[in-house]
């Protein structure tokens, strides 16, 4: 057992490191006293070892596979030298079995690569790795219960985790799916919906269950639950205050941030944002807007008013209206909790972290549009308070760089992570 927590349900994560040459950790959750099966296959179904097979009290574990002294997988038998035992260069498959719960997923073994490969066969092979990789970064989705709620979280990809904070506040996680995709070869991201938004739910909407405290502490058990030692936070809009403020409570479950077009350390961008926008909108914009806004639409329909008014004023959001566009016909009412945003909103007019976050050492990427209604003035006052950051602008470019600059966000995003 690797720590005290007490899982809510039966979990298996994916290994660590993938691809991977020798060795490869898997960690995974027990929720009740039972019998464990961790069983590793070929392609073909074939079973090569077992990697446990017994009763186990409720807790997160791991064990260790090596594939070059695989013990029940080689061409001569069992009882052959272990320098010519090991797994052949392929996927291969990892099922956890404990009662009714079975879970599967998948590795690569490059156990043999160096040794057999010369120059040209090893570029070959890594072009069909990674374009079997493009086509095979799924996502799944999951549902942790914690604290009165149900937490919803989806998973793309493998390797070092990076946790995605959505923005809004309200919003749910979906709209940052691309950046995950362009991330998914390297990293293993981990969309959040954050409490009463997206897909997760809680049993009241009000400031006992909806608050930036409780959302916090969501992380903190998230991160646990799925047995990181730490990882990366990613932080667009709001999401980048809330990311400051899970540093600041907890520094040390953390690798590196990266903050995208972050709201910054409080309230101060309200003060002029509203203006930004409004000044940016075209005059059929303003129309449609004020429609929305009028008292008795409001009133008829509250939350569909305010969708509505959202979808109005994005053109001011992007550099390019035609991006806005494009991102406006997949909005749904779904993705936006205008309860939740009401709720912290008043949460967050009682924050400021612009001192507690002086004492945060780790890397901190700062990157922002140019032409980002937040402006240039919070990501510069974040740069500067963060004493090992590094703030990034990117030219023709609104509130979300990922669509309107796609490969320069991901160049800068890489470079960051790579180097640190």
């Amino acid at each position: 057992m690797i720590n005290d927590l007490v899982p809510t349900e039966f979990y298996l994560g994916q290994n660590y490191p993938n691809p991977f040459k020798d060795e490869t950790i898997i960690k995974y959750c027990v929720a009740d006293k039972t019998r464990i099966q961790i069983t590793v296959y070929n392609s073909d179904g074939a079973e090569i070892e077992k990697l446990v097979d017994e009763v186990k009290e409720p807790g997160t574990y791991e064990v260790q596979f090596s594939a070059s002294h695989s013990r029940n997988y080689a061409a001569g038998g069992k009882n052959i030298p272990a320098e010519k035992r090991g797994l052949p260069d392929a996927y291969y498959y990892y099922r956890m079995t404990a009662g009714n719960y079975i879970s599967e997923k998948k590795w690569l073994c490059i156990n043999k690569l160096s040794e057999r490969f010369n120059m040209k066969n090893l570029l070959q092979f890594l072009f069909f790795f990674l374009s079997v990789s493009n086509s095979i970064a799924q996502q799944s989705d999951h549902i942790i219960e914690h604290n009165y709620a149900k937490i919803h979280y989806s998973i793309i990809g493998t390797g070092k985790p990076i946790l995605f904070l959505s923005g809004g506040p309200g919003f749910s996680s979906e709209y940052m799916v691309p950046i995950a995709e362009l991330l998914s070869n390297s990293f293993q991201c981990i969309l959040l919906d954050q409490r009463g938004t997206g897909k997760s739910l809680t049993q009241n909407y009000d400031t006992t269950l909806i608050n930036i405290s409780a959302t916090i502490e969501d992380i903190e058990f998230l991160r646990k639950h799925l047995l990181y030692d730490e990882w990366i936070l990613l932080g667009h809009s709001y999401g980048g205050l809330l990311a400051s403020k899970y540093a600041s409570v907890y520094p040390n479950s953390i690798v590196k941030i990266i903050l995208v077009g972050t709201a910054g350390f409080n309230t101060s961008l309200w003060d002029y944002f509203g203006d930004n926008i409004w000044s940016r909108l075209l005059p059929s914009d303003k129309e449609l807007a004020e429609y929305w806004n009028d008292s008795i639409i409001v009133a008829n329909d509250f939350n569909r008013a305010m969708f509505e008014y959202q979808k109005a004023i994005m053109p001011a959001y992007f550099c390019d209206r035609k991006n806005s566009l494009l991102f406006t016909q997949k909005m749904k009412p779904e993705d936006w909790n205008i309860d939740v945003w009401k709720l912290i909103w008043r949460d967050m007019m009682k924050i400021d972290l612009s001192e507690i976050s002086q004492s945060f050492n780790k890397p901190v990427l700062v990157m922002h549009g140019r032409q980002d209604p937040v402006g240039e003035l919070i990501p510069f006052v974040v740069s500067q308070t963060y004493p090992n950051s590094k703030l990034v602008f990117i030219e023709q470019c609104g509130h979300l760089p990922w669509l309107e600059q796609p490969e320069v966000f991901r160049d800068a995003l890489i470079s960051f992570l790579n180097k640190h």
